[in-house]
């Protein structure tokens, strides 16, 4: 296997400032690795006491893991502004020329940080044209993201990069706490029967899908996989196939997800790899957000179920 590491990959297939801003969230991604893996000896696990402005119970991981994307960010002169989920709103630096803006979840799976199932963090990285940034600058559609990705902290530390139009890992060395490139190119299989889903929102998903589910998987042609944390789903698919469903409901018609934290940057991931990301009849990378924190449902992973599926009905 090659030894490349992630500094030695970037400086060789990416430009310098764009380079550094992903070693910046790899370097966090590493210190909040630390924090996940000493669990209650770290002293950081359970509540926080605060509530975000999802409505959302923090974590003291949450809180944390919030604090380190911040500061490791904020000291990258390349960077203009960052946009968290746990923030209110965008936080800028004063660097009007900067040419990037970093979108992130910090931690994403709270509600398993306490119980030792795969979690992780998730980013975008945008282009910012100048002037002030706030809110409304990270309001792009996903197609203008130049690179995405996501640290999944599980059995492995593993860092999925999406830039260049490919999808990269790499897996943190322990030792070293280094990111060595251990897949060069991630393809999705296709024809894998399985839908990653949370079944028991299946009467609330809207007829045609929950249908079509219903018909894959009462007919035993289809299997069902569900962690309920993103990353470990996204990541499990990206390896093996199928799809990931979080669509809309009845009570929840515009969704869930995070469109700039969570759908954005898996979107890219998974199409470098093959894949498709939908919100009804859109292409997730496609749609123009109107909000910093803006919600969609999502459907990702393989073409060609994600039509038997009839997800963009």
């Amino acid at each position: 296997m090659s030894r490349i590491n992630l500094g030695d990959w970037l400086a060789k297939d990416s430009e310098a400032r764009l380079a550094s801003v992903i070693l910046d969230v790899a370097s966090a991604c590493v210190e909040i690795s630390r924090l996940v893996r000493g669990g209650a000896l770290s002293g950081a696990l359970g509540e926080a006491g605060a509530v975000n402005v999802q409505g959302e119970t923090q974590k003291k991981l949450d809180v944390l893991s919030n604090e380190i994307c911040k500061a490791r960010l904020g000291a990258n002169a390349a960077i203009a502004a960052i946009a968290s989920e746990e923030e209110d709103h965008a936080v800028g630096f004063e660097r009007p020329d900067a040419p990037f803006l970093v979108a992130f979840d910090p931690l994403d799976g709270s509600s398993n940080i306490d119980v030792n199932v795969t979690i992780g963090t998730i980013f975008s990285v945008l282009p910012h044209r100048g002037g002030e940034a706030g809110d409304d600058a990270f309001l792009q559609p996903g197609r203008n993201q130049l690179a995405s990705g996501y640290v999944s902290y599980g059995p492995q530390t593993c860092l999925m990069l999406a830039l260049g139009g490919k999808t990269l890992q790499f897996t943190l060395d322990p030792a070293t706490e280094t990111f060595i490139l251990t897949h060069e190119r991630i393809v999705m299989p296709g024809g894998t029967p399985m839908i990653g889903a949370n079944l028991s929102n299946l009467a609330r998903w809207a007829t045609p899908i929950s249908e079509a589910a219903r018909a894959c998987l009462d007919g035993g042609t289809h299997n069902q996989r569900w962690v309920g944390s993103m990353v470990a789903d996204i990541h499990r698919m990206l390896h093996q196939g199928g799809v990931f469903l979080y669509p809309g409901q009845v009570d929840k018609p515009n969704g869930k997800l995070r469109l700039l934290y969570e759908c954005n940057p898996i979107a890219l991931l998974v199409a470098n790899a093959g894949g498709a990301s939908f919100f009804g009849a859109r292409r997730v990378l496609e749609i123009e957000p109107e909000t910093l924190h803006q919600r969609i449902g999502f459907a990702s992973g393989d073409p060609e179920l994600l039509t038997l599926l009839r997800v963009t009905a």
